[in-house]
């Protein structure tokens, strides 16, 4: 992939998953085996893990969309 591939593809990802909250769609973009490495040091594999942490990291902050 060139680096504006790339750069489209992180895009989308945060506008359906994040903005959106389509979490289900995080299998678009990661891997089975996707494994993240976040400052915040919670474990979070595969897309399944990552859409909860999506759909749960809006509620400890106000200002950000919620999505149910």
């Amino acid at each position: 992939m060139s680096h504006d591939e790339v750069s489209a593809a992180a895009r989308h990802l945060v506008e359906e998953v994040w903005n959106k909250g389509s979490v289900g769609e995080a299998v678009a973009f990661l891997a089975p085996g996707f494994v993240s490495h976040n400052t915040l040091d919670v474990r979070i594999v595969g897309p399944s893990e990552y859409g909860e942490a999506v759909t749960a990291y809006p509620g400890g902050f106000s200002g950000l969309p919620h999505h149910a």
